[in-house]
Formats: structure tokens, sequence, C-alpha cells
């Protein structure tokens, strides 16, 4: 495994837990009918590659035939985007179901927990490029 996350374990926690979240977001959006589902199931492998050989070893595989940082960058802001907008939908989705009768005390934590997965999620794609 190449990923930037070989430092930082606890940002290749949250950013699996991401992965899983965004899979959620999807399974959920293709039950209901949703045309969000294919939009964020695009992001899906873009995401699981991304974190599994980095954003550097990414930006090779898919090298453009004329190399521009320009375009990395408006599409990895794109990919972050809607990673973060998949992510944060499969966690109120993990929520809404849970099976508890007042969810009103889990608020501030999932507040915190979305700004760790917020932070995750760049750092996914932007933490260690060169």
């Amino acid at each position: 495994m190449i990923g930037t996350f070989k430092k930082k374990k606890y940002t290749y926690f949250i950013a699996c837990i991401s992965l899983i979240l965004s899979l959620t977001a999807v399974i959920y959006l293709y039950f209901i009918n949703s045309s969000l589902w294919f939009l964020f199931g695009l992001i899906i492998p873009i995401q699981f590659l991304n974190l599994f050989i980095g954003p550097n070893e990414f930006k090779r595989v898919f090298a453009f035939p004329h190399y521009n940082d320009y375009i990395y960058n408006i599409l990895f802001i794109i990919f972050t985007i809607i990673t973060i907008a998949s992510s944060l939908f499969g966690s109120f989705i993990f929520i809404s179901n849970l099976p508890l009768t007042d969810k009103s005390y889990l608020f501030i934590p999932s507040i915190i927990f979305c700004f760790f997965l917020v932070g995750s999620i760049i750092d996914l794609y932007f933490g260690n490029t060169k």
C-alpha cells in the first residue's frame, strides 16, 4: 500500500469510514430511485484509488496528454466536494437509522465527527500532493 496515510493512522481510519459512509449513501439513493446515486457512485472508485494509492500516484496513473496541475486541482476540488457530500449524507443516514428514541444528544458528537470527516477527506485529496 502506497497510501498517503502511513504516518497518520487516525486519518486513514476516518477516510476508510468515509468510504463506507459514501457506499451507504449510494446504496440508499439507489433504493429510493434518486439520480444522485450515479454521481455519488462514480466518485467511489476514485475515492478508493485515492485512499489506497495516494494523490501523487493517482496523478501518475491518470495522466492527461498535456500534464496540467490546474486541471488536476479543479478535478480534485470537484471530487472533494462530491466525496464530502456523499460521506455527510451517509453519516446522516446512519445516525437517523439508529434505534434510539431520543437522538438529540447525538447532535454535538455528530458535528465533531463531521469536522473530522471533512478534514480527513481534504487530507485524502490534498494532503501530500507535490
